[in-house]
Formats: C-alpha cells, sequence, structure tokens
C-alpha cells in the first residue's frame, strides 16, 4: 500500500491505497489492548481495568497528537522518505511485541476448534455491546470519525 503512494503518480492508485489505509485504521484489531481487558476481567480487577482503560486513552491521544505533529514536522525535512522511518518504527514495535511480551493462554480442550472460539468471543462482544450502551455510542463514533478522516 505505501509502495503504491510512494512510486504511483495516478491518482485513483493513490487515492485507493489511501482508502484501504483508513479502512485498516478503522478496523485496526487492538489485539494486546484486548488480552489485557480480558486477564484484567477474569480477575475481577475492575479498579486496575478502569485504571488501564483511562491510561490507554490517555496515551493514545498523546501519541496521536506528538505522532502527527512530529510527522507534520519531520514530512518538510525528509519528504516521502517518512514512509521508510513509519516502516522502521512498525518492524520495531512487531519486533518488541514479537519478543517481549508473553501471553498465557488459556488451554481449550481438543474438541473445541478455533473457529469455535471464535464464535464464542464474537457473541460475547455482542452481549456486551448489548449492555452496555455507552460502549455501542463510543464505538460508532470511532467508526464515523476513521470514515470521516
Amino acid at each position: 500500500m505505501f509502495l503504491i503512494v510512494l512510486f504511483s503518480y495516478n491518482f485513483y492508485m493513490i487515492f485507493g491505497a489511501w482508502f484501504c489505509y483508513g479502512i485498516a485504521a478503522a478496523l485496526d484489531s487492538g489485539t494486546l489492548d484486548v488480552y489485557i481487558i480480558n486477564q484484567l476481567k477474569l480477575a475481577h480487577r475492575e479498579s486496575d481495568l478502569q485504571r488501564f482503560l483511562v491510561l490507554s486513552n490517555r496515551l493514545e491521544i498523546i501519541g496521536l497528537l506528538i505522532g502527527s505533529s512530529l510527522g507534520g514536522i519531520l514530512y518538510q525535512f525528509i519528504g516521502i522518505n517518512i514512509y521508510v522511518l513509519r516502516t522502521t518504527f512498525l518492524a520495531a514495535s512487531t519486533l518488541v511485541s514479537f519478543f517481549f511480551f508473553k501471553e498465557r493462554m488459556k488451554s481449550f480442550g481438543l474438541q473445541e476448534s478455533h473457529v469455535t472460539v471464535l464464535k464464542k468471543q464474537i457473541q460475547e462482544s455482542f452481549k456486551e455491546l448489548r449492555r452496555q450502551l455507552r460502549l455501542s455510542v463510543i464505538l460508532i463514533f470511532d467508526f464515523l470519525t476513521q470514515i470521516f478522516f
């Protein structure tokens, strides 16, 4: 996708690449966040869960502000090579997560397939969305802002 932006001069190709990027950002899974939230829920540590969510949201906003400001400034100096910098940071964060994040897996029996586990997770997610109206509204606005941007 970023190679298209780097090497293409076709408006529609660049538009398509940025559209795909926007959709990917909107559907970003947040897998590590979900894992930590589920572990806190399983441990019945609601106060820690609330602190984690507040801290996570604050850090995300601060990171977005710093990243967008710094990216705008750096683009003036390094131009299109900002994508090389982005790819380097992406690789570094992936490697840090891969080597230093230790996940304690809940073991499932052999009779439960990954599809069954996924279906249960989706059902539980929809149940939680129905129970918490505020969460549903936040999710809807999050999708709308991603489409807008």
